[in-house]
């Protein structure tokens, strides 16, 4: 066996990976390379991807993205095991061994779904596999998400906006980006909703976002709005609040 050497991602020289990378990911590099910084979560953690060399070679990776997993009301570190390749030439010498081994020792909370050739050498290393799952759904806190988008390099703003104005009552988006992709005020005559299109963030300002907005003005504007204020004003005189 050839001497090896194995490290983090963060300490592989960046163009030499994104080869890597182009190589191996045939199917997915444009998208991996472009955003690897999120796929793996950099940064969540000290928990990284980890990438096998033989001299100045990468010749395998294992990759991985850390996350919190909540059992029995406790916060416990994990990492979900993604990405394993060692390159052709490398195979039945090994190094898969060797390397996964290595990243089992990041954290002892381990997950992974994995086609049958993984599955056989995770075996070999004291893996079960195990078909009794529980599933746990949180929603997002787009605000808390935020700041760790911005860490990465990445700026979501116009798809939080988007999302929050989908959840907001009375309004409507349409925003296909495209042709005619958005709405007119001819087409929202007699409907309630405000409509919104052509969500965008505004490059003249930081943080601003630009859209298109349209309603029936004597629907929504005037005559909807008189009994919307009404109700609230009858509401909230009934739950004893001073107006």
């Amino acid at each position: 066996m050839k001497k090896y050497n194995i490290k983090k991602i963060s300490e592989i020289n960046k163009n030499d990976l994104l080869e890597f990378y182009k190589n191996v990911f045939s199917n997915r590099n444009a998208s991996l390379i472009k955003n690897y910084n999120w796929c793996y979560r950099l940064g969540f953690n000290n928990f990284e991807p980890l990438v096998l060399l033989t001299g100045d070679k990468i010749i395998g990776h294992a990759g991985l993205i850390p996350a919190d997993i909540n059992i029995e009301g406790k916060n416990n570190p994990a990492i979900w095991f993604t990405d394993f390749v060692i390159i052709p030439e490398y195979r039945q010498q090994g190094f898969g061994k060797i390397l996964t081994r290595e990243w089992m020792n990041i954290c002892p909370l381990q997950i992974t779904y994995c086609n049958d050739k993984s599955l056989k050498l995770f075996k070999k290393v004291g893996w079960k596999t195990c078909l009794s799952t529980k599933r746990v759904i949180k929603p997002i806190n787009y605000f808390k998400l935020m700041p760790f988008l911005k860490k990465i390099g990445i700026n979501f703003g116009d798809i939080l906006v988007r999302n929050l104005l989908k959840k907001a009552p009375g309004v409507t988006v349409i925003d296909h980006r495209a042709n005619e992709g958005y709405v007119t005020p001819v087409e929202v005559a007699g409907e309630d909703d405000v409509y919104i299109s052509r969500i965008r963030k505004d490059p003249s300002v930081k943080n601003g976002i630009i859209f298109w907005c349209v309603g029936d003005n004597l629907r929504k504007g005037a005559a909807l709005n008189t009994v919307q204020i009404a109700e609230l004003l009858v509401s909230q005189k009934l739950k004893g609040t001073k107006l």
